[in-house]
């Protein structure tokens, strides 16, 4: 990895010209809000860079390569035990240490170290496109000080790795690098509801209207309603709205039309 590499490492949220392949698609959809003077909460991107040298550095990819080798794909309960290994593994290495201070650093700049973040992954395809993948990572809130943000920075990156993302690696014989994930760090702001909006239909593939997911904030134990809003693009209007469940999230990819359980925060 070249000192250039490194420096690309922490990326601005305005800088939409930085290529899919190091922030993913969520990160240049992102950069284009701020680049169209949008309000978002300040932050900044961690590359694929640093996934990849972590990755090396502890040894990952020979990991998953031998668990590739002896794993069938048709077999969930090896593909369940697989990604509770990862998951520790990812726990237990550490970050390597240059990353970490430039973290560090694009922290202070925003805020200081000890603010509350939201940390989300944003998945970088290097060989294929599979809208499979773009809804199945987890969403954390309120890590606060570098030791926390830290440990969520990498479960985050572990996040990747679920039995739909291995079953399509395994199902195309590709490399455990062909999907890496950059990061999205913001500072966290409060709000009285949260929401999800989708410009195309993942169950029919209509793009004539947008799709907004959202619910009312409450208790952490509290599970409460989502509410499904369609809105026609053209006129703005509301075609109907649903009460729906948080804990399935609905995506469209080529094999068909997925339902996935949502992770726990």
């Amino acid at each position: 990895m070249t000192d250039h590499d490194l420096r690309r490492t922490i990326i601005s949220l305005r800088d939409i010209f930085t290529p899919l392949s190091s922030i993913g698609e969520n990160g240049v959809m992102l950069a284009r809000l701020y680049s169209a003077s949008l309000p978002c909460p300040p932050g900044f991107f961690i590359s694929s860079t640093a996934y990849m040298k972590f990755a090396k550095e502890s040894g990952f990819f020979e990991l998953m390569q031998n668990a590739f080798s002896e794993i069938k794909l048709e077999n969930h309960s090896e593909i369940d035990e697989l990604i509770a290994k990862i998951q520790q593994f990812f726990i237990k290495n550490p970050i390597p240490s240059e990353i970490l201070e430039e973290i560090q650093q694009a922290l202070v700049m925003i805020d200081g170290i000890e603010i509350e973040s939201v940390i989300q992954g944003s998945v970088c395809l290097q060989d294929f496109s599979d809208p499979l993948f773009f809804e199945s990572f987890h969403f954390f809130k309120n890590a606060s000080g570098i030791e926390e943000i830290d440990e969520t920075i990498k479960k985050c990156w572990a996040s990747l790795w679920t039995p739909q993302s291995i079953q399509y690696v395994l199902r195309n014989h590709l490399a455990p690098e062909s999907i890496q994930m950059a990061v999205i760090v913001q500072k966290s702001v409060s709000s009285d509801a949260d929401g999800l909006m989708l410009t195309v239909d993942p169950e029919n593939g209509r793009c004539d209207r947008i799709l907004i997911d959202t619910f009312i904030g409450s208790p952490a134990d509290q599970k409460t309603p989502t509410y499904r809003i369609a809105v026609h693009k053209k006129t703005g209007k509301v075609i109907h709205w649903k009460t729906t469940s948080r804990e399935i999230v609905t995506i469209r990819s080529p094999f068909g039309v997925y339902r996935i359980p949502v992770h726990p925060v």
